[in-house]
């Protein structure tokens, strides 16, 4: 179905290209044979013990809390400037 104005000339042309584009691609078999992805690598990772992973998870919630308590301490004190802005402008 031929268009023949520019904007559907152009629209039917980049139809075609992806067209072609399509049947020159290839499968992520053959990409895995070209790159040798299927070889696996090792890796090592360090074994916690129970009282380590205790203690890491307990660092954790630590941090979590006081990270949570920095966040409402700032909104509460951006609130009390923003609040004291606006009655200042009232006044």
């Amino acid at each position: 179905m031929p268009v023949g104005f520019g904007q559907g000339l152009s629209m039917v042309k980049s139809v075609q290209q992806n067209r072609n584009l399509v049947k020159k691609r290839k499968t992520a078999k053959e990409n895995a044979e070209i790159y040798k992805l299927k070889e696996t690598k090792n890796f090592s990772y360090n074994e916690f013990s129970k009282e380590e992973m205790e203690d890491f998870k307990e660092k954790l919630q630590n941090q979590k809390k006081k990270t949570q308590i920095k966040n409402i301490l700032w909104i509460s004190l951006g609130i009390l400037v923003l609040t004291l802005f606006i009655y200042l402008l009232n006044n």
